[in-house]
């Protein structure tokens, strides 16, 4: 038999005939998987339970269910035809209904993911018992956004402060969603009123050209009990049906919601409901040089795009500001081209003798003045300095060398020659008859008196 690979779930159920329910029951049932978009849904021994009253209903057993994906790995399936249930296994059942009414209508819809299922079973016994059962199977909490927007009650022309307050959404498939406001309640000052949880299913949303879906409904619903301790009573569920006219719009990251809960009837007056605000959708644009590189519309609260990259210019960086995590609002983002710096070095040999910093296309600066050191033997001249000149400052670092020649002092010379006892002037010219002065023999200064 098809029973593997299967996934069983254990989740409450609860039967409703005639618009009467019975307590929730903790029920497995088990899914078979086909193949990638194809299972098999079996909730086998299904028994009525009502008080101490039992009846065994059999085995709703429904073959190759067709799968969609609806993201955060959930996906549903649904079911619209007769099947025939099927006798069950558990022993002390003395009969089981199921089997002896043939074909049976059977509306079926559900959703698995997250550890969870979910499922409404419609099983229509009208011909037989004159009846539909109805069958809930967990609850429909998943795939779940939630979003804390501040909230503004207005009533008689009269607003609260802005309240800070969450809601799910939830999505049953790609274009149908519940909206939750539990445990809502009316705060003025120092004064609070519970209201209830208002929940409005299967909402049609529509995508815009910005890809936000959009929603709205206006119809009556039952506000029910909300279920936070300490509040004494809640007044929605009082009220009975109760006229709501809902508008929305929604991305993966904000919604805004107003809601008119029209209790003319009961309090003498509409409350309306503001959730959030209508700035779903942001222009971000990026202007380089007084030109727009590139302009979107992106969802406020989404992470923020990557800056556009832009043409490179030689000796020069661009940059842009500082960008936030995430879209705030509409935003201008301007670029700048900044001059690059770069270095000026003058070298004496291996060390560096001046170095100066200039951004590109700046003036040259003038060139250092300098004079070599000479010895008592060499005399070092500066002829200039080496490299290829600039009038202004290029795309890279320049090094001038500087060129220097020498030649021998006078006494130098004298004193390469070998001692031979003649005497020399300063000007290595050779003297025979000394006067006061000085005078250099055998490479050696002498003075005279």
């Amino acid at each position: 038999s098809n029973t593997f690979p299967a996934t069983e779930y254990t989740e409450d159920l609860v039967v409703t005939i005639n618009g009467q329910s019975t307590d929730p029951q903790a029920t497995t049932v088990s899914v078979i998987k086909n193949g990638e978009n194809s299972i098999d849904f079996m909730l086998n021994n299904f028994i009525l339970v009502a008080g101490e009253e039992t009846m065994g209903v059999g085995n709703i057993v429904v073959s190759d269910l067709t799968t969609t994906a609806i993201g955060d790995s959930c996906y549903t399936f649904t079911y619209n035809d007769s099947i025939t249930i099927t006798e069950g296994t558990i022993e002390g059942v003395e009969l089981w209904m199921g089997p002896m009414l043939g074909k049976v209508p059977l509306v079926l819809k559900g959703k698995m993911g997250q550890g969870h299922l979910y499922v409404t079973i419609d099983i229509d016994m009208t011909m037989s018992l004159g009846q539909v059962i109805q069958v809930t199977l967990g609850s429909n909490t998943f795939p779940a956004t939630e979003y804390t927007e501040d909230l503004v009650v207005t009533i008689n022309g009269q607003s609260t402060d802005p309240q800070a307050t969450t809601v799910s959404v939830i999505k049953n498939s790609e274009n149908t969603i519940d909206f939750q406001l539990n445990n809502f309640i009316l705060v003025a000052g120092t004064e609070s009123m519970g209201v209830g949880n208002i929940m409005v299913s299967d909402l049609t949303t529509t995508l815009d050209e910005d890809g936000v879906k959009n929603f709205t409904f206006n119809d009556s619903i039952t506000i029910t009990e909300g279920t936070i301790e300490g509040v004494e009573m809640w007044m929605g569920p009082m009220l009975g049906k109760v006229p709501l006219v809902m508008t929305g719009k929604m991305t993966d990251y904000k919604l805004y919601v107003t809601i008119d809960i029209d209790m003319t009837m009961s309090l003498g007056q509409v409350i309306q409901v503001n959730l959030g605000t209508d700035k779903l959708v942001s222009t971000v644009a990026f202007v380089a040089e007084n030109d727009t590189v590139s302009t979107q519309r992106l969802h406020v609260g989404s992470p923020m795009i990557e800056a556009p990259e832009v043409e490179e210019r030689e000796g020069y960086t661009f940059s842009w500001p500082e960008m936030p995590d995430v879209v705030e609002g509409d935003t201008v983002f301007v670029g700048t081209y900044q001059a690059n710096t770069y270095k000026v070095t003058y070298k004496v040999g291996d060390e560096v003798f001046a170095e100066y910093e200039v951004r590109y296309g700046e003036s040259m600066p003038e060139a250092p003045t300098y004079t070599p050191e000479s010895t008592e033997e060499t005399i070092y001249i500066f002829e200039g300095w080496e490299g290829e000149t600039y009038e202004t400052m290029p795309a890279h670092d320049v090094v001038y060398t500087a060129n220097i020649s020498s030649k021998p002092t006078a006494i130098n010379g004298i004193a390469e020659q070998k001692g031979n006892g003649v005497w020399y002037n300063l000007q290595g010219q050779k003297v025979t008859r000394l006067t006061q002065g000085i005078y250099v023999k055998n490479g050696k200064k002498v003075m005279v008196k």
